[in-house]
């Protein structure tokens, strides 16, 4: 359990690195009104907050993290969603599971950008003209 640990720990650090916050960094870049507060950030988990405006009338709350199972078998790429007032249908979880010994860092970085693109996609259906 102990090794199996470790390793977790090696490949969680290296996808929050590689794929999760640069994806967020990203996300960030293309609105200005976001933020990433330091309250909701975690060795493995990233979170971008979105305060209601204006053009924006809702609040949003974006969080991307890597976690495992109890047994440390499975690798859980996660996403989750909390957006309000909730104008329309949304996704607001998914999850990406693989064994700890296949990660396939190409499909977590696809299955990241596909997540954030769903959010964009509910984002924008807010806009007030």
């Amino acid at each position: 359990l102990d090794e199996r640990l470790k390793r977790y720990t090696t490949i969680a650090d290296r996808l929050m690195e590689e794929v999760i916050r640069p994806c967020m960094r990203q996300l960030l870049a293309c609105f200005p009104e976001a933020e990433r507060p330091d309250e909701l950030q975690s060795r493995h988990g990233c979170a971008c907050r979105f305060p209601h405006t204006a053009r924006f009338p809702a609040t949003a709350v974006l969080d991307l993290g890597v976690t495992r199972d109890g047994d440390v078998q499975t690798v859980v790429v996660q996403y989750d969603l909390q957006l309000l007032p909730i104008l329309h249908p949304i996704n607001a979880e998914a999850r990406l599971s693989m064994p700890l010994d296949q990660i396939d860092q190409r499909r977590v970085a696809c299955w990241a950008e596909e997540q954030i693109l769903t959010f964009v996609d509910s984002y924008l259906r807010l806009v007030t003209p």
